[in-house]
């Protein structure tokens, strides 16, 4: 059973749609369709994917629309797959068994097997970016408090400002266009 995710007019997910995305993940949990051979996800699962997606929203990061399914073994899966790049988030069974983030772009492709929410924030910004830098976790964890901070320009920023301000005036500034 797969449940495709999408908002008209926009590749995001809004809050709104984010709730929808919960919801969608309440209905999967719900659903009927399983048998012996094909398991219906477990709590577990579903309380760790919800995590993950909770997660994300928390780091101002935007979770784009995708493809979440049940595996058959009691995980789930949830997809995002664009023309150049695919990014997966898989939730095992139980919190003993293997998940992991998969990101692949052309011929190249990894797996991180210690998924953390951090991790998913900066592989959903991977997938999202034209030009896209990837960082380690540990700078990706540093950077992310800065970027998001309401912080006011430093000394330094300030005299930089003024000095273009009082060259910009004066025409000692040379700007080439």
């Amino acid at each position: 059973m797969a449940l495709t995710l999408t908002q008209t007019g926009t590749s995001h997910v809004s809050l709104a749609g984010l709730t929808d995305l919960l919801n969608q993940l309440a209905a999967l949990m719900e659903a009927e369709d399983y048998d012996d051979d094909f398991f219906s996800p477990t709590e577990s699962a579903a309380d760790r994917m919800r995590g993950f997606l909770e997660g994300v929203s928390g780091l101002s990061t935007t979770v784009p629309a995708g493809t979440l399914y049940a595996d058959g073994d009691g995980g789930l899966r949830l997809e995002w797959i664009r023309p150049d790049r695919e990014l997966r988030l898989v939730v095992s069974a139980s919190p003993q068994g293997r998940s992991y983030i998969y990101h692949e772009q052309g011929d190249e492709y990894a797996a991180d097997y210690s998924p953390t929410v951090s991790e998913l924030g900066k592989w959903l910004n991977w997938l999202e970016s034209p030009n896209p830098t990837v960082l380690s976790g540990r700078d990706y964890d540093y950077l992310m408090p800065h970027l998001e901070a309401d912080a006011a320009p430093n000394d330094a920023l300030q005299a930089a400002a003024s000095d273009y301000k009082r060259r910009r005036a004066d025409g000692s500034l040379q700007v080439e266009n």
